[in-house]
């Protein structure tokens, strides 16, 4: 798995790709409630995993080029096992689609081939998924950013669930928020793909 930070993404799939975003969120946002049933299924160290892998200079790297990348941070099957839970989530997820605005006007934009579910959100997604339930629960991510890059001051996390199904799916090139609209600061892209 791969943990990527993107302020701008611009990609097109041309074969299926899973993945899970997790969104930093500052102290201005709203604070997310923990997953009861997340906080009960303890068998893997995600907190493990992240102490060794989210190093002072993986930090340095996402403060000085906007972004870094961390190969591997995982241990074990526990790759497939977040993307077992995904793929098996594919007929719950709604297209994913994105807000442009341009000249004050909104437009909704419908993704073809990108799937996605809310993790943060939806009680039944946290129940069909409890690995990925407990990665969100776990406050070891946000935390070490916040101890590296004092300046983020992260607090909350939430986590969607996509699957690319090929065909051509992309995202436009686009920023994924805006500092006056939201709280969100970093963007994290585990990918789970084999290999």
């Amino acid at each position: 798995s791969r943990l990527w930070h993107w302020r701008r993404i611009a990609t097109a799939f041309p074969k299926s790709l899973i993945y899970m975003l997790i969104t930093f969120l500052t102290r201005r946002s709203l604070r997310w409630a923990t997953n009861t049933a997340a906080s009960n299924f303890r068998q893997y160290s995600f907190s493990a995993d992240l102490q060794q892998r989210i190093t002072p200079g993986v930090c340095e790297s996402l403060a000085r080029n906007g972004f870094a990348i961390v190969d591997d941070l995982f241990a074990g099957d526990m790759p497939a096992k977040l993307r077992k839970e995904v793929l098996d989530l594919r007929s719950s997820m709604h297209k994913n689609c994105t807000q442009l605005v341009k000249g004050g006007a909104t437009q909704l934009m419908e993704k073809e081939s990108i799937f996605e579910a809310e993790l943060t959100h939806d009680p039944a997604i946290q129940a069909a998924a409890p690995n990925c339930a407990e990665l969100n629960a776990d406050p070891t991510l946000p935390t070490l950013l916040s101890i590296f890059l004092p300046q983020l001051t992260l607090d909350s996390q939430a986590i969607k669930l996509q699957v690319n199904s090929g065909g051509g799916g992309c995202f436009p090139m686009h920023f994924d928020s805006d500092e006056t609209l939201d709280g969100r600061r970093i963007t994290c892209i585990f990918y789970l793909n084999p290999g």
